[in-house]
C-alpha cells in the first residue's frame, strides 16, 4: 500500500512483480527493473553487495507508511453472561433427611432432586430437632454442612410427639334455668327460683294454677296453705 501510494503521489508507472529476496537483487542487477526498494535501514548494505554498487546510488526519497484511515476493525457486542448462581444441593439434602427420618416415604421417590414442600417441611424438622436457627428452607451449602456437622444422635422419627395439653376447665357459676313459661302470665301465679308458685293454696301444673282437688299429696310436692308454702 506504500509503494502504491509513493507511486501514484509521483505520477509514476510501475509493474509490481512478486520476487523473493535473491531473485529480486538479480531482476535489479539485469535491468528489469529501475528503482530497488530495501528497508531504510538496509540501503547502505544492500547497495555494497551489488555487483557493481559505483554504478547505483541511493536516492533521499522515502516511501512512507500510508497515513491514511485505516477501516475500523469489527468487535463483536460483549456477550452477556449472567451472575453465577449459587450451588443446591437438593439430592444430597433429601438423601440425609430421608435417613434421619425427617423425610417420609420411599427413598426411590422423596429423593428425586425436586426441593418441593415436602422437602422443606422436612428440612424444617431437621432445624428444629438441631435448634438451629433458619431464615429459609432452600437446599443451599449452608443447610448441607448444618446437616454435615450434626453431633446428636436423635433423628426426626424418634423425636416425642408433643404432648396435648387442653386447658383446665373454668368453674363458671351456674345460671337458673329460665321456667318455659312466664309466670307473671300465669293466674295467680309467681316466680320463686325456677319455677312457679301459686298462691290461694293452689297448685302449678306446668301451664296454670288450678285449685288443689282432694287427692294425696306427691313426694316433693309444695303447696300454699294459710299465705304460707307446705312441702311433703
Amino acid at each position: 500500500a506504500a509503494v502504491n501510494r509513493y507511486f501514484r503521489t509521483n505520477r509514476m508507472r510501475y509493474s509490481p512483480m512478486p520476487l523473493n529476496a535473491v531473485e529480486t537483487k538479480q531482476a535489479y542487477e539485469n535491468g528489469l527493473c529501475d528503482v530497488l526498494t530495501v528497508q531504510n535501514q538496509l540501503a547502505s548494505s544492500t547497495l555494497g553487495r551489488l555487483s557493481r554498487p559505483n554504478s547505483h546510488h541511493i536516492l533521499p526519497e522515502r516511501i512512507r507508511h500510508s497515513t491514511a484511515a485505516t477501516p475500523p476493525v469489527y468487535r463483536p457486542p460483549p456477550v452477556y453472561r449472567p451472575a453465577p448462581v449459587a450451588r443446591l444441593f437438593p439430592r444430597e439434602l433429601q438423601a440425609n433427611l430421608w435417613g434421619m427420618g425427617c423425610l417420609r416415604g420411599n427413598n426411590q421417590v422423596v429423593v428425586d432432586g425436586v426441593w418441593g414442600q415436602g422437602s422443606r417441611n422436612a428440612l424444617r424438622k431437621f432445624y428444629n430437632l438441631a435448634g438451629i436457627r433458619y431464615s429459609n428452607l432452600e437446599p443451599t451449602q449452608a443447610a448441607l454442612d448444618a446437616m454435615n456437622n450434626y453431633s446428636g444422635t436423635a433423628g426426626c422419627a424418634t423425636q416425642a410427639p408433643p404432648t396435648y395439653n387442653p386447658s383446665p376447665p373454668v368453674n363458671t357459676p351456674s345460671r337458673p334455668v329460665k321456667p318455659k313459661v312466664r309466670c307473671s302470665k300465669v293466674k295467680f301465679g309467681f316466680t320463686r327460683g325456677n319455677t312457679c308458685a301459686c298462691t290461694d293454696n293452689r297448685i302449678f301444673t306446668g301451664t296454670a294454677c288450678v285449685k288443689p282437688v282432694d287427692r294425696p299429696w306427691q313426694p316433693g310436692e309444695c303447696r300454699v296453705i294459710g299465705g304460707e308454702e307446705v312441702c311433703s
